[in-house]
Order: C-alpha cells, then structure tokens, then sequence
C-alpha cells in the first residue's frame, strides 16, 4: 500500500512575486513617460522630479525582483517536478547541478520519454532568462566622467530596455514552459493551472 505524499514548494509564489513585479514595473513605466507640465512653479518642479527620480528606482527595482524571481520559479519548479517523479535522491545526486536550459532539455525527457526541442521559442526563452538572470547577478557597473551627462543617461536608457525586455521575456519563459509540459503530457492546462493560475 503506498502512502500518501505531500510536497512543499514555492513555485507559485515565486511566479505571483514575478507577476506583481510584471505589473508595478508597467505602470511605474507608463507614469515615467508622461511628461512634466510647463506650468509648475519651480518648487512643484523640484518635487516632480525628486518623485520621477524615485520611481525610476523603483521600476529598476521591480524589473530586478521580477527576473530574478522568474527564474527562481522555474528553478523550484523543475526541482519539483523531477524529484515527484524521479525521487529526491536521483534529483539532488544528478539533476540539481544543470543550468536551467539543460534542465528543460533533460528531466521532461526522463519524466515522461519527451523532451522540448532545443530549436524551439520555450527553449530560446529558457536560454535568454539564464543570461538576463546571470547578467543581473553579474553586473558589471559603468564609469562615466561627470561631464558626460548625457552618456549616463543614455546607459540608463539601455539598461531600462534591457530590463523590459528581460522581465517581459521572464514571466513569458514560465508560462511557455507550463503550456509545453502539458503538451507534452498530454494535460490540458494542468502544469499551467498550478504554476500561473
């Protein structure tokens, strides 16, 4: 007789943070475009760009948590997913240690005789999470003499497209990656339901 099984994980916290994250970024984005109305005395103007400034760290801020946690999720989940399936032995000794990418690749294929195709979007997506996650990890930060105003600002501006992209990539990552498990389980929304429902 088998007894019954319980696991405790965190992947869907991990992508609810990341969700959030996804939300507060877009509308501390939208409100940083709308420009400063010329009509403000020089105080209100002050203030207006002290809050700007503010909310500018925030978005950064928020782009950081939400690629970060995205890829923490679907690191707990493929964790998960393999030791329910395969033991937590085999899983830690064999399968804990591979990057995210050869993750994807390998524990669906000894899960369930399937496996994701390397050529594919979920597994470019994969892929491009890992380096936006290693590349916040990693972040190599920037000398600008003081004069150069105008280079800072066009740094910021690079790195505020590259944190967009890389957190609407992100969350996009996890979803595609449920949807082509149950596809390859032949489980409608199952893993997509428990992971991003």
């Amino acid at each position: 007789m088998s007894t019954l099984e319980i696991r405790i994980n965190l992947t869907r916290h991990y992508y609810r943070i990341c969700a959030e994250q996804v939300s507060a970024y877009q509308t501390l984005d939208a409100n940083l475009r709308k420009p400063i109305p010329s009509r403000l005395s020089p105080a209100k103007i002050k203030a207006t760009l002290y809050k700007k400034e503010q909310q500018y760290e925030n978005r950064e801020q928020s782009a950081v948590i939400g690629i970060a946690f995205a890829g923490m999720c679907l690191e707990a989940f493929f964790y998960d997913y393999a030791a329910s399936k395969l033991g937590d032995t085999y899983t830690q000794e064999h399968l804990d240690k591979l990057d995210l990418p050869s993750k994807l690749l390998i524990v669906p294929l000894l899960v369930c005789g399937k496996s994701i195709d390397k050529s594919s979007d979920v597994f470019a997506k994969v892929k491009r999470l890992t380096k936006d996650r290693n590349y916040l990890v990693h972040f190599k930060s920037k000398r600008f003499e003081a004069a150069d105003l105008k280079g800072a600002d066009e740094f910021h501006a690079q790195l505020n497209k590259k944190f967009c992209a890389a957190l609407g990539n992100g969350i996009d990552a996890i979803q595609v990656v449920m949807r082509a498990l149950d596809k390859l389980h032949g489980t409608p929304d199952q893993y997509f339901k428990r992971v991003c429902a």
